[in-house]
């Protein structure tokens, strides 16, 4: 069973970090990020599953959605660099993307009650950021 468990586990990474990866290609092209994104995504988000695996292998019934993963992941990553850091406005900006587009679609998307407290502590983050400007 574990080994399945790490297949799907990998497999729900790189879809999260798919949706992080175009973010922050987004962010390449408008000049606001100077990194490479595929190399960020993948490990913005092993960073945030690290941190939680159990919440994010569905050890407690229900795994998230990869946008609410992805929205994880840009938080800590915003939280994670400091001030001074120039791709740190991107991650903003991409996390700011990503919440607007779910803030519109959220019924699109069949949200449980992970995803939705995942998608809450990132708009806790996104609003703290803003209010601190």
């Amino acid at each position: 069973m574990g080994l399945f468990r790490n297949i799907k586990n990998t497999y729900k990474q790189s879809e999260a970090a798919v949706v992080v990866q175009n973010l922050l290609e987004h962010q390449c092209q408008s000049g606001m990020y100077h990194a490479d994104a595929a190399k960020s995504a993948s490990s913005l988000v092993a960073v945030v599953w690290a941190q939680k695996p159990d919440i994010f292998s569905g050890v407690f019934g229900q795994r998230p959605h990869k946008i609410s993963v992805a929205a994880a992941a840009l938080a800590n990553g915003v939280f994670n660099l400091p001030e001074s850091n120039t791709n740190r406005a991107g991650l903003v900006m991409a996390l700011g993307e990503l919440l607007a587009e779910v803030d519109v679609n959220e019924r699109l998307y069949g949200f449980n009650g992970v995803d939705h407290e995942l998608l809450g502590m990132a708009l806790s983050a996104f609003d703290e950021l803003y209010e601190s400007i």
